[in-house]
């Protein structure tokens, strides 16, 4: 009987799909924690440089004179600094959300 049974899930390929699909969703699981774990880092990593660029593009917006070319110049770069600055704190709150997600998931 047992001799009988390894021959069914051997040939029934219903059983070998079930048995992707679960070890697929582990594999899926890891990639997507490792996406998590990456925008983590990145979101760390740069948000100390922007940081930086952004609070010197401050004292140079207070410390320049009337010039106005120059001025413009560092709102802009300012506004870039700022999308930036946002990008990545969309990119945390969605690692974030995906993670609870998995931790739910994987209860």
């Amino acid at each position: 009987m047992i001799q009988s049974k390894a021959l069914i899930s051997k040939v029934n390929p219903e059983n070998k799909r079930k048995s992707n699909v679960s070890s697929g969703g582990t594999g899926q699981y890891r990639r997507i924690k490792s996406i998590g774990k990456i925008s983590t880092d990145l979101i760390g990593d740069m948000y100390t440089p922007i940081d930086s660029v952004n609070r010197f593009i401050n004292l140079a917006i207070h410390t320049i004179g009337e010039d106005a070319q120059t001025r413009h110049f560092l709102l802009e770069s300012k506004e870039g600094i700022r999308k930036m600055s946002d990008l990545l704190r969309r990119l945390d709150k969605y690692a974030k959300k995906l993670e609870n997600e998995f931790k739910d998931i994987s209860k």
